[in-house]
């Protein structure tokens, strides 16, 4: 986490990442720039606004391919292999109602 300190990183409003890298953000120890969403984000990492940024893998290739506003600066952005974490995923669904698939 230390090497992230020269560097303004974009990050998400709301999103929680690694405990030690939102402390250190919190305590100003590393600068965070902070955008409305992922797209934001990556195109303000394009317009060299920020060094890096915070995003899943599959989050920014999916954009990079599929968002018009992104297709054009795909080649201009590469992911970095090195995880801040390894973060388990889980999936939501509403219940359903008197055995009625919803």
């Amino acid at each position: 986490m230390s090497d992230l300190k020269p560097f303004k990183i974009g990050t998400i409003s709301g999103y929680v990442n690694t405990t030690e890298f939102d402390q250190m953000a919190e305590a100003g120890t590393i600068k965070v720039d902070s955008a409305g969403d992922d797209v934001k984000n990556l195109l303000k990492l394009n317009a060299k606004r920020v060094k890096l940024a915070v995003i899943d893998k599959y989050v920014m290739t999916y954009l990079l391919d599929t968002d018009p506003a992104l297709k054009k600066i795909k080649g201009n952005i590469v992911f970095n292999e090195t995880l801040l974490e390894d973060k388990k995923l889980y999936i939501c669904f509403r219940k359903s109602e008197k055995g009625k698939e919803i």
